[in-house]
């Protein structure tokens, strides 16, 4: 069962998921992750200490890389995955893969830095959203394209 119940509840619950969802990319896409990336499950103010908790206000996920330069080259060092905590475990998976492209896009383009907002998010969004399909989330996949309020 993938609701409230079943919430992850640590970084090793989460561990588990990102293995799943390498799988899933593998499967789909032919792309598998390297090692140098952490995943953490953290408190949404983790993410962005601006957020309000009070206010039932959210983070859900984030994706930093650290660089290395040497001279003119520059190659990423580490790639840390952020996860907010407790979601329910669907909600979790789709945040896992929108997040987990943002790592595919990094390590994919070497000007990833220079790509327009909206297609870096349209695209995890997009790759989130096949995941969500793939698994019987049509009512979810319908829900997100009919929200006109969201941006991508």
């Amino acid at each position: 069962m993938d609701c409230e119940e079943s919430s992850i509840k640590s970084s090793k619950d989460l561990q588990k998921l990102f293995l799943w969802a390498q799988t899933w990319f593998v499967r789909n896409f032919k792309f598998s992750f390297p090692e140098l990336i952490t995943i953490l499950a953290v408190y949404p103010t983790d993410i962005n200490p601006k957020i309000n908790v009070l206010k039932q206000q959210r983070a859900l996920g984030l994706c930093q890389s650290k660089y290395r330069i040497q001279g003119s080259k520059k190659t990423i060092e580490s790639i840390s995955v952020k996860i907010e905590i407790a979601m329910p475990k669907f909600q979790t998976k789709n945040v896992l893969v929108h997040e987990l492209t943002h790592c595919w896009q990094q390590l994919s383009f070497p000007d990833f830095e220079k790509m327009s907002i909206e297609f870096i998010e349209g695209h995890a969004e997009y790759i989130a959203w096949l995941h969500d399909k793939s698994f019987g989330l049509e009512a979810m996949v319908k829900a997100k394209l009919e929200d006109k309020s969201y941006p991508y």
